[in-house]
């Protein structure tokens, strides 16, 4: 397998992280997670631009621009079949002993990119529990994603070792946020979309952003605000990100909604605006 470190291919035998990078000891850094699909990753531009804002809250200096990223992915998906996951890593890079960064002049950030196989389409609904633990809505890290990712890791788990697929995160506020690796969208209407606002702990995702819009330009009504733990209980809902797109969602003990128009719809309009995007980043 090839990585891209810093604009340069290197194989993963020779791919070393050194032990003071503060990415690897402090999770100090962030990273992106998108979908590559014919060689092309999707939705590129806003992968990048996400990256870019958060990068500049934390005073990371971003090196290298979309077009040398997107080289690089083009490059390491060559020859590769079917799907793929893009993984773009920014580490603040190596730092003295502590947790103050190093100054901005001798800071010297690593950027990573490596690709796997995607994970295959969700066609039958996830199982959810409601996690014990909490986001927290007050930390601007659960807007970002950063490399600590450690609360999400635990509300995972906590899904698997209960026999579901996923975990509903409430804030410490006690209300509904996202799931571990996907924000959450609830079926309120026959045209009618709720998800929680960013404000209450969210990360603003991609697709998230997506769905919000596309809605909104076909019709739909798609609500952001405050959503209170019971406000999903039998009502259909479904979750997003950048791997997997959109995919439904019941809790755990309670039957799946089956089919639910508004859903299918949206997936078809979803899967027209990747289309779209891998057309337009092909060149027409």
């Amino acid at each position: 397998m090839t990585y891209w470190i810093n604009g340069t291919y290197r194989e993963k035998a020779d791919s070393v992280i050194a032990l003071a990078d503060r990415g690897f000891a402090l999770g100090d850094g962030l990273f992106e997670t998108l979908l590559v699909r014919g060689g092309e990753p999707v939705f590129l531009s806003e992968h990048l631009a996400r990256l870019k804002k958060s990068a500049d809250f934390m005073a990371i200096p971003v090196a290298h621009d979309e077009t040398a990223i997107h080289k690089a992915i083009r490059k390491l998906a060559d020859g590769a079949e079917g799907d793929l996951a893009a993984r773009i890593t920014l580490s603040r890079g190596v730092g003295p002993r502590g947790i103050l960064p190093p100054k901005s002049a001798v800071a010297k950030p690593v950027m990573t990119i490596a690709l796997s196989p995607a994970p295959p389409a969700r066609r039958a609904s996830v199982s959810c529990i409601l996690s014990s633990i909490r986001r927290n809505e007050g930390s601007p890290a659960a807007r970002m994603k950063t490399l600590s990712y450690i609360d999400n890791i635990l509300a995972r788990q906590e899904a698997e070792q209960a026999g579901a697929g996923e975990a509903i995160m409430l804030n410490n506020q006690g209300l509904v946020t996202c799931a571990s690796v996907g924000n959450i969208f609830i079926v309120t209407g026959e045209n009618r979309l709720l998800t929680p606002n960013t404000d209450c702990g969210v990360l603003p995702g991609i697709v998230r952003r997506k769905i919000i819009d596309l809605a909104r330009e076909n019709g739909i009504e798609a609500e952001t605000g405050y959503v209170q733990d019971n406000d999903y209980q039998g009502r259909p809902i479904f979750i997003t990100n950048s791997l997997t797109g959109m995919a439904p969602a019941h809790i755990l003990g309670e039957p799946p909604s089956g089919r639910v128009e508004v859903i299918a719809r949206l997936k078809s309009l979803y899967a027209a605006a990747v289309a779209a995007d891998l057309k337009q980043r092909k060149g027409g």
